[in-house]
């Protein structure tokens, strides 16, 4: 007889994950994780999982608490009137909702989630992220097929810019930062798709039906989701010698795409998919030195004219504490600037940067020195490098939590099996 139980356990704590990591701003409560953050403290206060934590992640915690306290010193002068507390909310809340949240979720996996059966809990963390990633991109491709309800989810239902909600091209999806890192979480989740396509041929059928959705999510919402993608095709061609697959996957996705192109639904939308391909054509024209322009928009030409540094000495170590990605915060010959980089740089100098640069390499050399799972580690570090080029990436959004989950699972999980191994080295003595 069929247990019901695991399956309705799973899809409640499915709906935790979406939110942990889509995190859909609902005009009635905008900040939906904090919803389900009572819970998730009670949950590892039963467990008696704090000391468990701050044990496994305290040069984390440390590094994140300090970030933290950085951006509560440099916002602290209101008399500044730069500062625009966005560093300050994304990083503070980093530390009090993403790494208990995480550490809930991985351990969940652990000890109560019970699907797939006779997984491991690497597995089973990376079915719920995979299953949570391709409802989401059902829920795109469900908006993007009815204007008008993605026109009520944007200006009804979701606490969406203006931009969001009079853009006609992007903008699709039940989730926060859609322009962005809504891209990079369904990457990051076509990217493990790849990874499980190389190494079996189980459910080939449905990871591939997955992938073309999670492709979709990517080009009409942030085209910078392709760069996960094309990290571990690197990965799978120069280090795993996956060349067969690779060819044999691109063949079957040329065939598909031809015959999409030459429909009748392609026609109609497209002025979308002309935006969705200009990733590819920009990227061309930028490796070719011709800077295409597609949709109106040379994305890289547009870049190499954000690079702003600090005027002083001071700026130079501590910052400005200002944001040069908001509206208000440029002035005079300051240039507005959607790079990371640079954005960090000129809020809080070489200080603020070199923290965040060493969290990024304490998690990257703790990632491979697991010497397993040596796929993530690549991904982690490449994604990071890339992604926070043309955004802010080290902070609290989806795109860094989804890198933080799987980043915590897997530290957990080892320090787990080493554990057992101890323990039965032990009776065996």
């Amino acid at each position: 007889m069929m247990n019901l139980g695991k399956y309705v356990n799973a899809a409640i704590f499915g709906v935790a994950v979406y939110i942990y990591i889509f995190s859909p701003p609902l005009k009635i409560f905008p900040n939906t994780i904090w919803l389900f953050l009572p819970a998730v403290i009670a949950y590892l206060l039963y467990y008696s999982l704090v000391g468990k934590v701050l044990y496994l992640f305290k040069n984390e915690i440390i590094l994140i608490f300090l970030i933290a306290l950085f951006t509560i010193l440099r916002d602290i002068d209101w008399t500044n009137g730069t500062s625009s507390k966005n560093f300050l909310f994304v990083n503070v809340t980093l530390l009090i909702d993403a790494i208990p949240f995480s550490f809930f979720i991985v351990d969940f996996c652990f000890r109560k989630l019970r699907l797939p059966d006779k997984a491991s809990n690497e597995q089973r963390l990376i079915t719920i992220i995979l299953w949570t990633c391709a409802f989401a991109a059902l829920i795109t491709v469900i908006l993007l097929l009815n204007p008008s309800l993605n026109n009520k989810m944007n200006n009804k239902i979701l606490l969406a810019t203006e931009y969001q909600q009079n853009n006609l091209l992007r903008g699709f999806g039940f989730a926060s930062a859609l322009f962005y890192s809504y891209g990079l979480v369904q990457g990051t989740a076509a990217a493990i798709i790849l990874l499980k396509l190389s190494e079996t041929r189980k459910y080939i059928v449905v990871y591939f039906i997955t992938l073309m959705f999670l492709l979709i999510a990517i080009l009409v919402n942030a085209r910078i989701g392709m760069v996960p993608i094309i990290i571990m095709v690197f990965y799978l061609i120069f280090v795993r010698k996956k060349i067969k697959m690779f060819l044999y996957a691109s063949g079957v996705i040329g065939v598909i795409l031809v015959a999409f192109l030459s429909s009748d639904f392609a026609e109609k939308y497209q002025k979308i998919i002309e935006w969705g391909f200009g990733f590819f054509t920009q990227t061309f024209g930028f490796v070719s030195g011709t800077h295409s322009k597609a949709a109106g928009v040379d994305t890289y030409g547009a870049l190499g004219n954000m690079i702003v540094w600090p005027d002083n000495f001071p700026d130079w170590i501590v910052g400005s504490g200002a944001d040069l990605f908001l509206p208000g915060q440029t002035s005079g010959t300051i240039k507005h600037s959607d790079i990371g980089f640079v954005r960090q740089i000129y809020y809080g100098g070489i200080v603020y940067f070199a923290l965040l640069m060493t969290l990024v390499t304490v998690m990257a050399v703790r990632l491979y020195n697991l010497k397993t799972n040596r796929w993530f580690f690549v991904l982690f570090v490449f994604t990071v490098l890339a992604a926070n080029v043309k955004s802010n990436f080290i902070y609290n959004h989806s795109g860094f939590r989804l890198l933080l989950l799987i980043y915590m699972g897997f530290i957990y999980y080892s320090f787990l099996e080493r554990t057992k191994n101890s323990k039965q080295v032990q009776k065996a003595e």
